[in-house]
């Protein structure tokens, strides 16, 4: 899915309207329809390793918020929800190929995977 950079230059936040449709229609990742939702999604690029310690402890996603961890290789990826309040849903991608899609748990969720991109959303 390709972004686009809005706002001032070093704003992390970028905004899409394209989407990649898997054989079914349905929206990727996971074939999960988001047709019901705005066109436009806020990614949130987290790319600086503070930003990405922090993830979404304290700040849950609006609806049309996703928050993405940029990576520069592919590797093993850990996430966790110790101080998160609600639940999220967590995709692991890499070089470009959705590996795996997990629902986690608040505070007691955990999941790993090789990626050199994850994003999490509501779920």
């Amino acid at each position: 899915m390709p972004l686009k950079q809005v706002g001032k230059e070093g704003n992390n936040q970028i905004n899409t309207r394209d989407t990649n449709r898997d054989a079914s229609g349905s929206d990727t990742p996971g074939g999960r329809d988001r047709s019901a939702q705005s066109d436009d999604l806020n990614q949130i690029v987290l790319s600086s390793t503070l930003q990405q310690l922090r993830g979404v402890i304290g700040r849950y996603p609006s609806r049309d918020d996703e928050f993405i961890f940029e990576f520069g290789q592919v590797a093993e990826r850990d996430i966790h929800m110790l101080g998160v309040r609600q639940p999220l849903e967590v995709e692991w991608w890499a070089d470009g190929d959705l590996v795996r899609v997990e629902e986690l748990r608040p505070w007691i969720g955990a999941a790993t995977a090789r990626a050199d991109r994850v994003v999490e959303r509501r779920p």
